[in-house]
Formats: C-alpha cells, structure tokens, sequence
C-alpha cells in the first residue's frame, strides 16, 4: 500500500513551471532517491509533499487522505511528515538536548527525558547533550537534526540532501548511518 501518492503535480512560480505533472508513489518502507540537475525542482518537489508550498495544480495524498491541492492544504504540522533540510536547521540557542527534545515539549516531564535519553544513545550524542551547536562536527549535527526528526515519530520522511555538506568520508558513513537507523524504525 501506497503512503505518498502525488498525481499530476504542478507548481507555477512567477509564470515559470517549477514542477510539471510530476506523478509517484512513495510505499511503507520504500526508499526512493530524486535525483536531477541543480534547479529541477527537487526540493521544491519536497516541500509540496511537506506543505510548506501549495501546488498550482495536481494532488498529493497521504494514507490515501487528500492533503494539498491547488485548493486545499492540510497544514504541515497535521502530516506526521517530517522534512530535513540540507541547511543546518539546528537552534543555535538551544543544547543538543533541548533541540532533540523540541518536537516533543508537550510530553510529561519524565517521559521526555526518557525518550531523550534514549535518542542520544541511540546517535551516539550522550557526551554532547550539553552542548550547543556551535561545538559540534558536521556529523554531530547531522546526528542531531535526524535524532530531533526521528523523535516525532513521523510516518513518512523527507530528506533534502541532508548530507551535501560533509565530506566525502563523512556523508558516506552518515548515509549508512542513517538507512540502518531507519530501518530499525
């Protein structure tokens, strides 16, 4: 079963066609890569799918629910989707804590922590949870960014070259990295 349908997408940015009837299907437990020439409209294709753009034309459905068309939006956060950038999106003000923690600040006291705690053992991130983003690696934040993602628990994840900006060395083995972590999931 299907969980991202896309249906003829279209998205018209200043009399320019961004996207062109862009048609898919994204299955449970399916990895699919986008791939094109910088200024395809990749990320654009994302960011519909996400809702952070609504589509000129076209409809995406999630579970088989309607959620963007030209006419109607389900706003972003009632998708159970989440969308990492390729920017770092860290807040630089909070701790590695506090930013793997923002996604879940209505739980009870304890039980975030809890879920937190685990979180940074499980990305490895248990040393640095004092820190604050400016301290750390490429790959730390990297960590961090999947781990504040993860913790939301979203039901579909969106990754717009989140590894672009580490090296070679680096982006190969956080790539790994996180396919084993998701497939855990």
């Amino acid at each position: 079963m299907s969980i991202i349908n896309l249906e003829k997408i279209t998205l018209t940015l200043n009399k320019l066609d961004i996207i062109k009837d862009i048609t898919f299907s994204l299955n449970k437990k399916e990895v699919i890569s986008i791939v094109g020439p910088s200024g395809a409209g990749k990320s654009s294709v994302l960011r519909v799918i996400a809702g952070l753009i609504k589509p000129t034309q076209g409809y995406v459905y999630f579970s088989n629910k309607l959620i963007s068309s030209n006419k109607n939006i389900i706003p972003t956060g009632q998708r159970n989707i989440a969308l990492m950038f390729q920017e770092d999106v860290l807040f630089p003000h909070l701790t590695v804590y506090k930013n793997i923690a923002f996604g879940i600040e209505n739980k009870p006291h304890r039980k975030k922590e809890k879920i937190v705690e685990h979180y940074l053992k499980e990305f490895s991130l248990l040393e640095k949870k004092n820190n604050f983003p400016s301290s750390l690696s490429g790959g730390e934040k990297q960590r961090v960014a999947l781990a504040r993602v993860l913790i939301t628990k979203p039901r579909a994840l969106l990754m717009d070259e989140p590894f672009s900006n580490l090296d070679s060395n680096l982006r190969k083995d956080i790539c790994n990295y996180t396919l084993e972590t998701l497939k855990k999931k």
